[in-house]
């Protein structure tokens, strides 16, 4: 029922001795579990080791241990029905409205990485770019192989003209997605704004032979004084 948790663990937490080479017993676990009863899942998890800890304290851990504490929230309903309505806003044209539910969603659910994403994605296109990077750095924290989320990131860099950190940002992309047209045509135009030109001719020949007749190839083209190639 929402406001449940469930607690799985493997035996390495109820075979634990101390130093007296006495057992933890269940019993003593579901009282320690018990105490959880108003925790979040963090603190739930946190409170049990810490028992876990104390009890085996100068032991040798005898068996390798993993817990993992699960709540039925019970604002899923809410947090569901906000990202619903964001969509819905965002697709209207409402993006501010998006980004003021998204907003409000990650509150309820601060560690949800698909609708993170979504928040940094908004508020991007809300031109919002340094509350865009903070909301794309909590996501990449918790999520950090997702190239599209760097390229984003790269993009709010280059707008607050910090291109040392949007180029950072571009490889990290590009190494997680070599063939990502959207890096490699802002890799461009960023080494070109610095004066680097072979590294923008270099990402114009990557996203050329992936899209050769793209508007943002013939865009980079010009951009580098290439002629008709």
């Amino acid at each position: 029922e929402p406001g449940d948790k469930r607690f799985v663990f493997t035996d390495g937490l109820t075979e634990a001795r101390s130093r007296r080479e006495v057992f933890m017993e269940e019993g003593d676990l579901e009282r320690v579990v018990g105490e959880t009863l108003q925790m979040n899942v963090q603190e739930s998890c946190e409170h049990v080791m810490q028992y876990y800890e104390k009890f085996t304290l100068g032991t040798d851990a005898a068996d390798d241990l993993t817990l993992i504490a699960i709540e039925l929230s019970e604002r899923e309903d809410e947090f569901n029905e906000m990202v619903r309505e964001a969509r819905r806003r965002h697709n209207e044209g409402q993006i501010a409205a998006a980004c003021e539910l998204l907003g409000q969603a990650s509150e309820i659910f601060p560690r949800h990485t698909p609708s993170l994403f979504l928040l940094g994605k908004y508020l991007f296109q809300a031109r919002r770019f340094e509350e865009a990077m903070n909301a794309l750095a909590r996501y990449n924290s918790l999520k950090p192989y997702n190239a599209d989320s760097y390229t984003i990131l790269a993009e709010c860099a280059y707008h607050l003209q910090n291109t040392t950190l949007a180029i950072e940002h571009l490889k990290r992309s590009l190494s997680l997605r070599p063939e990502n047209p959207g890096a490699l045509y802002l890799a461009a135009r960023v080494y070109d704004s610095v004066g680097r030109r072979e590294e923008a001719l270099d990402a114009f020949r990557e996203l050329e032979h992936l899209r050769p007749r793209d508007h943002r190839t013939a865009e980079i083209r010009d951009l580098l004084d290439l002629g008709d190639g």
